[in-house]
C-alpha cells in the first residue's frame, strides 16, 4: 500500500550548510518503501528547501510544503468540534416521552456550555469533557443510531496512510510539535479519537541528541504506538551514517532499558522493509498484561472467591476456563505474554449511565484502566468510538427459548396417513361411485332385462362400494356379469371378460387400501408433535410468561425504546431474572415459562443438561435473532502496539478451526462439572422404531371401536325407544296391551325385536 510522508522539518537550513546529502538519500529511502505522498513542513522560507525538493522530483513522488507556523495556523483555523453523542443514558428510555417525533432525528448543532437540553427536568444532565490539551469547554452535539460521526481530519486525508518525518534540535521544537499532535486527540465520554496517533502512521524523528530521544519516548500516547523512530547520527559519521531508536514495550519482561537500536543506516546499507526500523513484536518477552473480563457462558467460567478468602469486587473470581480462555492462551503461547485477570467493579459489560459516561468491560478498555477486556464484548459502532476492537471470531445474538413441541394425541394416529383434502375426496368417491353403480344397474337392468337387486337399492350400492374401499370382497354374489356396461368385452368370448367398472374400482381401492396401510404403522410408532413456537407473536399468544437477565446490552436500550407493538409486550411483561454464568432454564424444560437470552448462553444449556446422548435437544430454541446479529471481541485501550498482533493470532485459530474445537471441548466439561456437582442431565430415551406396537400406539382402534360399539348401543336404544312409543301410541287408542295383564297369567307371545331390525 502507498503510504502518504508528511516531512516536518524545522532546521533544514542546517543540512545545507554542512554540505551532505545524506540525508535527503535517506529520505528517498523512506518514500520508496511506500510510494508516497510527501508533505513538506518547516520553519523557514520554501527557498532554502529548494535542494531537498529537487532530490525528490527526481522520484516523481507527489508532494507539498507548508511551514510550521502556516500547520499551527491552519489548525487553530479549524472548528471546535463538539463532543458527540451516540446514546441516552441507560434505563431512562422508558421515561423519555418525544413531543416532536421528526425534531428527536434531527441533529441538534446548537452547542451548550455544560449539558445537553434534554426537554425534561427529570431526564440526566451529561457534562462532556473538552478537547484534550485544550481549556475551553465545548458542547456537544447529538447523533440518532443510524448516523454516523466523521472528524474533520487535521492533515486532509488521501487514499495512502501517513508517514511522517519530524526533524528538529531544540526540545522547545520538539514540545511544539508534539503539543500539535496532541491537539489533534478527542478524548470524551462517548467518542475517543486517536488523531495522527493512528496505529498505521509511521513517525520518524530526526533529533540531534540522546536526551531529545528519551523525552520522545517519554510521551504517553506516542511511545505506545507500533511505528516510532528516532533517528541520530552515528558517533564517528556524523552526515553519513545513521541509528534507529525505538521504544521497547516489553523491556519489564526481559530487564532491558526501553529504548533499543533496531538499525544502522548508511548508502550501503540501505532499508528494505519497513519493519526493519520499528519495534519488533513477533515476540512479546514474557510482558505482563491486566485484563478484565465477566464470567459468561461457554466464553469464560470460573469460580467465585468468598469474601472471607479475599474476594473483592475487581477480584471476584479464579480458576478461569471456557473456549476463549483457550483462546487467550494460545495467544499467550504465540506471542510469549503473562497476564492477569481482574473483573469491573460493577460487573456489567458496558452500557452509557446517567451521566453519559460507559460502564463495565467497555469502560475498563476506554479509559486504560486495563491492557484490553475479553468475554462475549459485541463489536457494536457505539463501542467501538470508545476503545480498539480486534476481528470478531465468534456470532452471537439474543434468541428465545420455549418448550419442547409436544407429541400430538396418539388416537389422530388413524387419521395422519392422509391430509383431510383426501380423506374428504375418498368419501365423495364413495358417493359418486355409488351413485354410478346404482344407476348403471338400474339401466343395465332394463336394458338386458334383468333385475340387480344388489345394485340397484341405492343403500346396498353404497355399501359396496364402501365394502370395496376397505378391502372387504362383497361382489361375489352379485350378477353384475350379465350387464354389458359393466364388462367391456364381448359375451361370448372365450375368457371370461372382468367387470370393467367394478374392476377399476377394485384398482382404485386396493391402492388407497395400501397406501393407507403402509403409512398408518409409521404414524402409530413414530409421534407427531405440535409446530414449535417460532416467533414473538407465537410466544405472546402461546401465554407463557417470559423471563430475561438484564446484561446492560444495546437491544434491551433498543427494546425499551422500540414502538413496535409485540416489542413493547415483550419488555413491558418481562421477569427479570438474576444474573448466573449459565442461563438458568430448566422452567423451561418443566413447561412453565418461555427464556430470553443470547445465544451463546442458551445453547450451552441446553447441550449440558437438556438434551439426549445423541445431542437432541430437549428444549426448542428459536433459529432467527430478536434483534440484529452482534460479533464478539475482545477491546483494547485505544492508544495501543499489539492489536494487530493480536488479529494476526486470532485469524490463525479461526482458519485451523480452533475456536469450534475449544467451543466443544468446554460443552463436555460444563457437562462433566454439572456431573460432578450433583446435577444429572436430562435423559429421554428415544423408542426404537422397529418394534412391537403397543397398547399406546394402537390407542386410536380402540377408541374407534368403542366410539362404534357406543354408536351401536345408542342406535339400539333409539330403536328400542321408538318400538315403545309406537306401541304406547298403539294401547292408548285400543287399550292396554296383553302384557301389562299380569294378574291373568295369560301367555303373551311378542314378536322379535330383531326382526323389525332386518328389515
Amino acid at each position: 500500500m502507498k503510504r502518504h510522508l508528511i516531512f516536518l522539518q524545522s532546521m533544514v537550513h542546517i543540512f545545507m550548510a554542512k554540505g551532505t546529502n545524506r540525508i535527503s538519500e535517506l529520505l528517498q529511502n523512506l518514500a520508496q518503501l511506500g510510494n508516497t505522498e510527501l508533505s513538506i513542513i518547516t520553519d523557514f522560507p520554501i527557498s532554502q528547501q529548494f535542494h531537498a525538493l529537487r532530490e525528490l522530483n527526481s522520484l516523481d513522488t507527489p508532494h507539498y510544503s507548508y511551514s510550521v507556523k502556516e500547520l499551527r495556523r491552519k489548525q487553530l483555523d479549524l472548528p471546535v468540534e463538539p463532543c458527540p453523542i451516540f446514546g441516552e443514558g441507560h434505563g431512562i428510555a422508558k421515561n423519555i416521552t418525544h413531543h416532536d417525533e421528526e425534531q428527536s432525528e434531527e441533529i441538534s448543532h446548537s452547542l451548550f456550555n455544560s449539558s445537553i437540553k434534554w426537554g425534561d427536568e427529570d431526564k440526566p444532565k451529561i457534562d462532556h469533557s473538552s478537547l484534550q490539551g485544550k481549556d475551553d469547554e465545548v458542547g456537544t452535539v447529538r447523533y440518532t443510531r443510524d448516523m454516523h460521526y466523521k472528524r474533520r481530519p487535521f492533515f486532509p486525508w488521501n487514499k495512502f496512510h501517513r508517514s511522517i518525518f519530524v526533524w528538529v534540535t531544540k526540545p522547545d521544537s520538539l514540545r511544539e510539535v508534539l503539543k500539535m499532535f496532541d491537539a489533534t486527540i478527542m478524548h470524551c465520554k462517548q467518542k475517543i479519537e486517536p488523531g495522527i496517533f493512528n496505529t498505521q502512521t509511521r513517525f520518524y524523528f530526526y533529533l540531534e541528541s540522546y536526551d531529545l530521544v528519551q523525552d520522545l519516548f517519554s510521551h504517553d500516547k506516542l511511545r505506545r504506538l507500533p511505528r516510532v523512530a528516532a533517528i541520530l547520527d552515528t558517533e564517528g559519521f556524523k552526515g553519513e551514517k545513521f541509528t534507529f531508536h525505538n521504544y521497547d514495550f516489553f523491556h519489564d519482561g526481559r530487564g532491558t532499558t526501553n529504548i533499543t537500536m533496531s538499525y544502522v543506516w548508511s548508502p550501503q546499507r540501505r532499508i528494505d522493509q519497513v519493519a526493519d526500523v520499528f519495534t519488533n513484536l513477533s515476540d512479546f518477552h514474557e510482558h505482563h498484561f491486566t485484563i478484565a473480563t465477566n464470567p459468561w457462558s461457554h466464553h469464560v467460567l470460573a469460580d467465585e472467591i468468598p469474601e472471607d478468602e479475599g474476594g473483592t469486587p475487581t477480584n471476584k473470581y479464579r480458576n478461569y476456563w471456557g473456549y476463549e480462555i483457550d483462546l487467550l492462551e494460545f495467544t499467550a503461547r504465540v506471542l510469549n505474554f503473562q497476564y492477569t485477570l481482574v473483573n469491573p467493579a460493577d460487573g456489567n459489560w458496558g452500557h452509557i449511565e446517567m451521566d453519559g459516561t460507559w460502564s463495565g468491560l467497555v469502560a475498563e478498555a476506554a479509559m486504560g484502566s486495563v491492557d484490553f477486556v475479553i468475554c462475549d464484548m459485541f463489536i457494536v459502532y457505539g463501542r467501538v468510538q470508545v476503545f480498539d476492537a480486534t476481528i470478531p471470531f465468534d456470532l452471537d445474538f439474543m434468541a428465545f427459548v420455549t418448550p419442547n413441541p409436544h407429541p400430538v394425541p396418539k388416537w389422530l394416529s388413524l387419521l395422519r396417513p392422509f391430509q383431510p383434502l383426501v380423506w374428504t375426496l375418498f368419501g365423495l368417491s364413495v358417493l359418486v361411485i355409488g351413485l354410478i353403480f346404482w344407476g348403471t344397474a338400474i339401466i343395465e337392468g332394463y336394458h338386458v332385462g334383468d333385475h340387480f337387486q344388489e345394485w340397484a337399492i341405492l343403500k346396498d350400492s353404497f355399501w359396496y362400494a364402501y365394502g370395496t374401499l376397505v378391502g372387504e370382497s362383497i361382489t361375489r354374489d352379485t350378477r353384475s356379469q350379465n350387464a354389458p356396461a359393466l364388462r367391456p368385452i364381448h359375451e361370448r368370448c372365450f375368457l371370461d371378460p372382468p367387470r370393467f367398472l367394478i374392476g377399476t374400482w377394485v384398482i382404485f381401492c386396493m391402492i388407497a387400501t395400501y397406501s393407507y396401510g403402509g403409512s398408518v404403522k409409521s404414524f402409530m410408532t413414530n409421534p407427531l408433535f405440535t409446530q414449535p413456537i417460532r416467533t414473538l407473536e407465537e410466544l405472546i399468544d402461546s401465554g407463557l410468561p417470559w423471563g430475561m437477565v438484564l446484561y446492560g446490552e444495546e437491544e434491551e436500550e433498543m427494546m425499551a425504546e422500540s414502538t413496535d407493538p409485540v416489542i413493547q409486550v415483550i419488555w413491558r411483561d418481562k421477569i427479570v431474572t438474576e444474573y448466573s454464568q449459565v442461563p438458568q432454564i430448566e422452567g423451561v424444560y418443566l413447561g412453565k415459562k418461555a427464556f430470553i437470552d443470547w445465544k451463546s448462553g442458551l445453547e450451552p444449556a441446553i447441550f449440558v443438561r437438556y438434551s439426549n446422548p445423541d445431542g437432541t435437544p430437549l428444549i426448542y430454541k428459536s433459529p432467527n435473532p430478536v434483534f440484529m446479529p452482534n460479533l464478539p471481541g475482545w477491546a483494547f485501550y485505544t492508544f495501543n502496539p499489539v492489536r494487530p498482533r493480536f488479529d494476526e493470532t486470532i485469524q490463525r485459530a479461526i482458519e485451523a478451526g480452533l475456536i469450534d474445537f475449544w467451543k466443544f471441548r468446554t460443552w463436555y466439561r460444563m457437562k462433566e462439572k454439572s456431573r460432578l456437582d450433583g446435577v444429572e442431565p436430562i435423559r429421554i430415551e428415544k423408542r426404537a422404531n422397529i418394534r412391537s406396537l403397543s397398547l399406546d400406539d394402537l390407542q386410536g382402534v380402540f377408541y374407534l371401536v368403542l366410539l362404534a360399539l357406543l354408536g351401536s348401543v345408542l342406535t339400539l336404544m333409539l330403536e328400542l325407544l321408538k318400538k315403545y312409543c309406537g306401541q304406547s301410541q298403539r294401547s292408548f287408542v285400543a287399550g292396554p296391551p296383553n302384557w301389562l295383564h299380569k294378574a291373568t297369567n295369560e301367555k303373551i307371545e311378542h314378536e322379535p325385536v330383531f326382526k323389525y331390525m332386518y328389515y
